[in-house]
């Protein structure tokens, strides 16, 4: 309040609060981009690999239960 005061007749304090608006305004308008995932991950296990086995006869259907 006291700066809004001051502004009216001094325009150095005129200039400061313009600046003030003009941040904050920037702050809301203008956001900083999101932060990148990582590049490296490194490759979980399959988690298919060890219950299910595609290789024939009936195994594909173990572990589903009765349909």
């Amino acid at each position: 309040m006291v700066q809004l005061l001051q502004a009216v007749g001094d325009l150095g304090a005129r200039e400061s609060l313009r600046i003030r608006i003009k941040a904050a305004r920037d702050r809301m308008m203008f956001r900083p981009p999101p932060v990148p995932l990582p590049r490296h991950i490194e490759a979980a296990l399959d988690p298919a690999s060890s219950r299910f086995r595609f290789g024939g006869g009936n195994n594909f259907r173990s572990g589903r239960g009765r349909r």
